[in-house]
């Protein structure tokens, strides 16, 4: 893998029952069956940073308790790959580059990470950066759904978190392809926002006692609408070591 990010997609929400309704004997659906893979955005960085970190069980445990789902907060970028047989019965294998960050020198079968075709998120960040030095990257949840329930308690509502960072959502959400990346999420994955970062954002609208609202203004040094007025809000970001 050449060195710098690499934009790959993310495998969300791939279920056990999708997985074992493949037919057993071939490996393959059946005929009438169906597999859906819902597909977010990620990077090679990312991976290494998460899935190959020293502290991926504890990403595994804070995925657990958080989402309900150990994976949550790795990147988990799709992988493909086939099982070539020969005719007279060999497999086919390949042997891995000594230049790669994982299983450097080993076996595998011919595979590797699809990549979407989008602008490259550090080439944005770069420009960025070149023309507003004052910002700085920082880890943040992605929003994958939300559901509103009625309990017999009250409402619930239920979030899907995955990962992102600022960087990906300058990259995506506020890119000049940001409208293709939308397209390519709803022709790939039937979901508009697929291949945006969508970080979690929090606000609240606060009400003074004679009936007004408090609203700040936003600093020039921002990279998304300086200087206008906005509610109390943020991005919570990820507690994590940084990679």
């Amino acid at each position: 893998m050449e060195k710098g990010p690499v934009a790959e997609q993310a495998a969300q929400n791939l279920t056990r029952s999708q997985l074992e309704s493949a037919d057993k004997s071939s490996g393959r659906l059946a005929k009438d069956e169906q597999l859906t893979l819902q597909l977010g955005l990620t990077c090679y960085k990312d991976y290494l940073g998460t899935n190959w970190s020293r502290e991926a069980g504890k990403l595994q445990s804070h995925g657990q308790n958080e989402c309900a789902d150990p994976q949550a907060f790795l990147a988990q970028p799709l992988g493909v790959g086939a099982v070539v047989a020969t005719a007279d019965g060999d497999v086919v294998l390949l042997r891995r580059s000594q230049k790669v960050a994982e299983a450097a020198g080993l076996l595998d079968i011919p595979g590797g990470h699809p990549e979407p075709k989008v602008r490259d998120t550090e080439t944005v960040w770069s420009d960025r950066m070149t023309k507003e030095p004052w910002l700085f990257n920082g880890s943040k949840f992605r929003l994958h759904s939300a559901m509103l329930s009625v309990m017999e308690k009250g409402p619930q509502l239920t979030l899907q978190l995955g990962l992102t960072c600022y960087k990906d959502y300058l990259g995506t959400n506020w890119s000049r392809e940001a409208g293709k990346l939308q397209s390519h999420g709803q022709n790939e994955c039937a979901d508009p926002q697929a291949f945006l970062a969508q970080p979690l954002g929090v606000g609240a609208v606060v009400a003074t006692a004679d009936g007004d609202v408090v609203l700040l203004r936003r600093s020039q040094k921002v990279a998304e609408a300086a200087g206008l007025l906005d509610i109390p809000g943020g991005h919570p970001e990820v507690m994590m070591p940084d990679y």
